[in-house]
């Protein structure tokens, strides 16, 4: 049985933390301080600093779509993971595959099936993202504690942050250890989740000054278990094995310090833990189930565990070169292993006997493990001085990044049909190794050319390698075979943009850019492939190489501070041609599959944010976006075969175009010290188009008769507190509703079992924050 907390243990944490938070609160009332740092005043909209361009400035100077929470925000919004800054943000889009562990995000409708990613997820100045290689489960995402913000950059990004960030990037940014001033803060949460378990976090950070201006320090730590809802029942008898087998927990740390050894060096090395793990897999059987009665049920034979954890250890080194001007060194070390059990006991059933329900006491477990190593090294000149004409930042980038991929299949059934001579395995592949290395030289910059209007032009040259290896075997591959293959080329992304600024806070731009993302070799496939892969025309092998994808982004926009700064307007307009696409061609016959270069498509759309205080203490939120992906060619494998192509005309991206934010707080002062506050958030997003690539029944090579894609969903939040000057208290409802919407459904080799994925159901909550 899955373990639970007991009530008044996991009640425990929090009451600790308030009481910790209470003396703190008392001595800083006597201080007299009592405004949070990032609360607007005099009724004006908050102002957010941000480094999208390498430099801090306000959001509304920078002539890019962003969207950023600081950490007040995100935790007034209970996010806590990708997941819930997906619900927050316009034009971004993420998914969870059928397989533990795998992750598909998007922005602006420029997705990944399959090899590199298209969008860049950063840890200050480090890249997360993974190539999709062998087994790998998507790109990783640092949690939402002791953040500064968290930055979601629209657009492709490929002269300041390269490769990877073709649709737009993520960027989680971490506090930096003070020379001056002491800080802390604390969070504790317990929750109730209906239908399931009780789940709970607690989690401080504290840094300061260990010797005036020369040496500070930032520590923190927080974990989180996070509660289960699905039971795990036999699908022959009903008999219940396990309950609320999703549970799971998380783990993470930092620690950072910084040095000044002399005025105008800062030298700040850093490292991140994190852990996250889950018992189970988030998904349900349709057929077994019924979530409007509660009831989330799985069928599979075997719990599927999956354990991710990775650290960065990390350099950051800043001098000053006289008044002007600042070399600025990043470097860093991404160690990162995972490892994961897939029940495939049901999908060996299915490909065998036509029915997902196993013989009795067949089972199928898949081991599954993907470490990555990744070497960045990151030099760059800027200007410091925000009033020059000239405006600028030039560096130099290397990253070498390896990963080592292995899967390990059993079926006792399947094995004993194959007279496997190794037991019950049936297939193999370790390892499949695969090396990235890139070198890119880089520069932009902004030129005032006339009282108002600034231009900007910049430009990126990268050298990308990539290369592999791996041994497959198993009965079910055929002959025991090494395979090795190799890529290289030569990227360039340059960028454009104007932008005018009527006064200090109204301006409008317009720029045109460039992004990619790396391009790679195909593994050889599986003996039992040969025969669909003669019917396309490959004579039995698969095209072995395709090179990068590319888009060109045409963005106009404009960023307006009104009334006062009591409303905050912005907006943007794009177009972006996505050309060479890397697709994912499926080899439904056995299983595999292949990445080629495979037509183009269009995404263009919109996304707003409007924010406005219209009366003292009222607070209201608005972000809004549409997106419309098209493909604009019918494109096969190989030649145009009836019936086989992959895409075709007119097919629309995966991902819900429509995505709405809404939010209303209203805060009432009630003493010097105390106030209280109540706020509610809505998400919408619009239901999956139903004409995407594969429920094209002419789409032979992706065509999925059972089909699922993402539902309409609606998601409503509602908070209480009461913040007494540093401390507060708080109780919420996540789900309140307790909404049911599909956002995923992954089908068994169609068959009558289909897999759903959705939110969590209604969960009720208390939190108490510090911030010192």
């Amino acid at each position: 049985m899955a373990s639970k907390m007991p009530h008044v243990q996991a009640f425990a944490a929090v009451v600790s933390l308030m009481a910790l938070s209470a003396a703190c609160q008392a001595q800083t009332a006597s201080q007299g301080g009592t405004a949070q740092p990032d609360d607007p005043e005099n009724g004006a909209v908050g102002e957010i600093v941000v480094t999208a361009q390498r430099r801090g400035e306000s959001i509304q100077k920078v002539p890019i779509s962003i969207s950023a929470f600081t950490q007040a925000t995100l935790d007034r919004q209970g996010v806590r993971d990708i997941q819930d800054i997906v619900r927050l943000t316009p034009g971004l889009n993420f998914s969870r595959g059928g397989q533990q562990g795998l992750t598909n995000i998007s922005i602006r409708g420029i997705r990944s099936n399959g090899g590199a990613s298209t969008t860049g997820i950063y840890l200050d100045d480090v890249p997360l993202q993974v190539r999709r290689a062998g087994y790998s489960g998507g790109s990783p995402f640092p949690l939402t504690f002791d953040l500064e913000r968290v930055e979601v950059l629209r657009g492709p990004q490929g002269t300041l942050f390269g490769a990877g960030s073709q649709g737009g990037t993520i960027r989680f940014i971490t506090p930096a250890p003070s020379l001056t001033d002491f800080s802390a803060y604390g969070r504790a949460e317990i929750t109730q989740t209906k239908y399931g378990g009780v789940g709970y976090e607690i989690g401080a950070a504290a840094g300061g000054p260990l010797v005036e201006d020369k040496v500070g320090i930032r520590a923190s730590a927080w974990y989180r278990k996070t509660a289960g809802w699905i039971d795990r029942v036999d699908p022959r008898t009903g008999a219940v094995q396990d309950t609320d087998v999703n549970t799971g927990n998380a783990f993470v740390g930092r620690l950072a310090i910084a040095l000044a050894p002399t005025e105008g060096i800062l030298i700040t090395p850093s490292i991140y833990f994190q852990r996250e793990h889950s018992d189970d897999v988030n998904s349900y059987w349709g057929y077994l189930s019924s979530p409007k009665q509660g009831r989330y049920i799985s069928g599979n034979e075997l719990a599927s565990p999956n354990t991710d954890k990775f650290y960065i250890p990390s350099l950051n080194i800043s001098a000053e070169l006289g008044e002007k001007v600042s070399l600025v060194s990043v470097t860093s070390y991404l160690h990162r292993d995972q490892n994961a059990i897939a029940d495939y006991t049901a999908q060996g059933s299915a490909i065998i006997l036509g029915t997902p329900i196993p013989i009795p006491g067949n089972k199928g477990p898949n081991l599954f493990d993907n470490s990555q190593r990744s070497f960045t090294q990151e030099v760059r000149l800027q200007s410091t001085d925000p009033s020059q004409k000239l405006r600028w930042v030039a560096g130099a980038f290397y990253q070498n990044t390896r990963q080592n991929a292995s899967q390990f299949a059993y079926d006792p059934f399947i094995a004993s049909l194959f007279g496997s001579p190794a037991g019950d395995l049936v297939f193999f592949q370790d390892p499949f190794r695969t090396k990235d290395t890139q070198i890119a030289g880089f520069a932009q910059a902004d030129l005032d050319v006339l009282p108002g209007l600034t231009t900007t032009v910049g430009l990126r040259v990268s050298n990308t390698k990539f290369s592999f290896e791996t041994t497959t075997g198993g009965p079910f591959a055929g002959p025991t075979f090494n395979d090795s293959g190799r890529q290289s080329e030569t990227p360039v992304t340059p960028k454009f943009g104007l932008e005018y600024r009527f006064d200090p806070d109204s301006s409008v731009y317009a720029s045109v850019s460039k992004g990619y993302r790396v391009g790679g070799s195909n593994a050889r496939q599986l003996a039992v492939c040969g025969p669909q892969l003669a019917s396309l025309g490959l004579a039995g092998i698969n095209p072995t190489r395709y090179d990068s994808d590319t888009v060109w982004s045409y963005e106009i926009g404009s960023k307006n501070r009104l009334f006062d700064r009591k409303l905050q307007v912005n907006g943007s307009l794009f177009y972006v041609n996505w050309n060479n696409i890397q697709q994912f061609v499926t080899l439904a016959s056995c299983g595999g599959g292949f990445l080629a270069n495979l037509g183009r498509a269009v995404s263009k759309g919109f996304d707003l944010e409007v924010s406005a205080s219209p009366a003292p203490g009222l607070n209201l939120g608005l972000a809004a976006g549409y997106t419309h992906g098209e493909f604009k060619d019918t494109v096969f494998a190989a030649g145009p075969v009836p019936g086989q192509s992959a895409v075709s005309r007119g097919d629309r991206i995966q991902g819900s175009p429509w995505r709405i934010s809404a939010n209303a707080e209203y805060r009432h002062q009630v003493s010097d010290s105390a106030e209280v506050y109540g706020r509610v958030d809505y998400q919408f997003a619009s239901q999956e188009p139903a004409n995407v690539a594969q429920t094209n029944p002419t789409n032979g090579l992706n065509f999925i008769p059972q089909y699922f894609g993402a539902a309409e969903s609606h998601f409503v939040a509602l908070r209480a507190g009461v913040k007494l000057s540093r401390f507060d208290v708080s109780l919420f409802i996540d789900n309140l509703t307790n909404t049911t919407a599909i956002l995923d459904g992954q089908n068994q080799n169609n068959t009558f079992l289909t897999r759903f994925s959705g939110f969590r159901p209604r969960t009720i909550g208390l939190t108490s924050t510090l911030r010192y």
